[in-house]
């Protein structure tokens, strides 16, 4: 059998799973696995490529990974079950924002979860990522606009702060250090190359709404996931207006 998954797919997560009762017998037994898989996949794959056969060997440690880039440090490690990764990676491929929304629950999880990082927070948090105020910059990005993130922050406050944008446009324009400005304004804020997260809004988004079933039926992999899904209810999105500054 193969790994499966696409190592090329955004949401593709690599492990390698070790035989713990083998390795402690001197001998090296595992594999590396992509993911997302079916479960019957995963089992097989547990079964056939760990030695994970339920009698003599029954755990297994993760023992390298490659973490991708919206992922936050601390999801994984060598004690993280192979199968919440498994039904994190199928809940990133139904996401309506796709990549975008794992970022939003990757920079919420990082900068104000500092304890309780695991596969199914982030993937809750994933599932709401309307109510994580991560929001792009207004004016446009700062590459675009071929400024520092703090400049393009204070652009981006003009939209609603008529004053300053009566002084940017006015005779004395020229002489407005806009990347101080956005610096002081932004003491509530994480400037990042493509947006900023206001940490003075509390997000509307729970890492522990759905249990570890219900992300199953959503992700697909439950045999009753037509029927079980049905009976959950998915959050309302917050508007991004509600969190404008």
């Amino acid at each position: 059998m193969t790994d499966g998954g696409n190592v090329d797919d955004w949401y593709s997560i690599r492990v390698w799973v070790g035989n713990i009762g083998r390795y402690n017998e001197g001998v090296l037994e595992g594999a590396w696995a992509t993911l997302p898989m079916r479960e019957t996949d995963l089992d097989a794959f547990l079964r056939d490529r760990v030695g994970i056969d339920g009698v003599r060997y029954e755990e297994y440690r993760i023992d390298d990974y490659e973490r991708p880039d919206w992922m936050p440090r601390g999801v994984i490690d060598q004690h993280t079950r192979v199968e919440d990764l498994n039904v994190l990676a199928n809940v990133l491929t139904g996401l309506s924002g796709g990549r975008e929304d794992a970022a939003k629950a990757g920079v919420w999880m990082e900068e104000m979860m500092p304890d309780g990082r695991s596969p199914l927070a982030f993937a809750n948090l994933a599932l709401q990522a309307d109510g994580i105020p991560f929001l792009a910059y207004s004016a446009g990005s700062p590459e675009t606009l071929g400024c520092s993130c703090e400049e393009a922050f204070a652009l981006s406050l003009m939209e609603c702060d008529g004053e300053l944008r009566e002084t940017y446009e006015g005779p004395f324009g020229m002489y407005l250090d806009m990347e101080a400005i956005g610096r002081d304004r932004a003491m509530d804020c994480t400037l990042y190359a493509d947006g900023y997260l206001d940490r003075s809004v509390d997000a509307d988004a729970d890492p522990e709404l759905y249990s570890r079933g219900e992300l199953m039926c959503l992700a697909g992999l439950d045999d009753n996931d037509d029927v079980c899904a049905a009976s959950i209810v998915m959050p309302d999105p917050v508007e991004e207006a509600g969190h404008a500054r």
